[in-house]
């Protein structure tokens, strides 16, 4: 998924090789976005709500024994 240089959180992308979208969508909804992604014609998660969402992805994989770069 990719971000445009003055996004406000929309989800999109414009890649041919799309992959399993509807499985990241469940992923974000996983850690916090609202349900409607799953079904939003142009889900949106809100720049609002996104760092709290990746912030808890974050801890996810840190307690699950990724490592942190700093």
């Amino acid at each position: 998924m990719g971000a445009g240089t003055y996004s406000d959180g929309k989800l999109y992308t414009r890649s041919k090789k799309r992959g399993d979208v509807d499985r990241i969508l469940r992923l974000l909804v996983a850690f916090g976005a609202s349900r409607d992604i799953l079904v939003d014609a142009h889900p949106h998660i809100g720049t609002n709500k996104l760092p709290a969402i990746i912030e808890s992805m974050r801890e996810c994989i840190l307690a699950h024994g990724g490592e942190n770069p700093i």
